[in-house]
């Protein structure tokens, strides 16, 4: 009952937790493809990069991906999606 007093509803709590992982998920992909090397190895940095977000940050990560499926609100779940095809 006390995170109704920050958060309006669970859609805000839903969207707090899966925002952030999304954003920076995307810009550490972002970061690995403006490092000038050739697609191969672009894409090993990448999956390297994102393996290393996951192990460090698995508690957010797995909660974000429950998260995401419980955002129904379009506003909301539009966002999320904007980050996550980005």
């Amino acid at each position: 009952p006390a995170l109704y007093h920050h958060f309006s509803d669970k859609e805000a709590i839903y969207f707090e937790i899966v925002n952030p992982v999304l954003r920076d998920m995307c810009e550490n992909a972002e970061a690995v493809g403006a490092n000038g090397k050739p697609a191969a190895e672009q894409l090993r940095d990448f999956m390297l990069v994102h393996v290393r977000y996951v192990e460090r940050n698995n508690a957010a990560c797995a909660a974000s991906q429950v998260a995401f499926r419980g955002l129904t609100e379009p506003a909301k779940r539009e966002s999320a999606l904007q980050w996550r095809d980005r």
